[in-house]
């Protein structure tokens, strides 16, 4: 019977690649597309995994990556936070019909739009090559 201590022993390490991959303009541009496209069909839930799963990717997808995560997820928590106290004034409103409840909702699609319009801009600058970040995002998510 082998003891636990000859199996420790027997496990082989392996190295470690630490050289970084230099990445064309070319590859840049298109593992940027991937990134903005992924944003768009899936907007959470697909970057996301890629955040958590740590693909090797160049040094300014992971800035994108990071941006958009940021940007959607203050998004998610400002939102949530707007209908949870929508659902509390909603309670205590008895006219359903009342003019301030259509102006809530306006504001609450205009909150939307800004989230939206926001992204669009981002995302044509990035395809342009340009560097670019939001202001007032939650810095939750970081490049790795």
């Amino acid at each position: 019977m082998i003891s636990l201590r000859k199996l420790k022993s027997k496990v082989i390490s392996t190295p470690t690649n630490d050289v970084s991959r230099s990445y064309t303009k070319e590859d840049v541009t298109k593992y940027n597309k991937r990134i903005l496209l992924l944003g768009w069909l899936i907007p959470f839930f697909a970057l996301f995994l890629v955040h958590i799963g740590r693909k090797k990717m160049p040094e300014q997808t992971k800035k994108i990556l990071c941006e958009i995560l940021n940007l959607e997820f203050t998004a998610s928590l400002v939102l949530t936070l707007y209908v949870s106290g929508l659902n509390t004034f909603l309670l205590l409103v008895k006219n359903r019909n009342s003019p301030l409840l259509f102006i809530i909702l306006f504001i609450f699609i205009a909150l939307i739009a800004l989230f939206v319009t926001a992204k669009a801009i981002a995302t044509t600058k990035w395809l342009k090559g340009e560097d670019y970040s939001f202001k007032k995002v939650i810095r939750f998510f970081r490049p790795y």
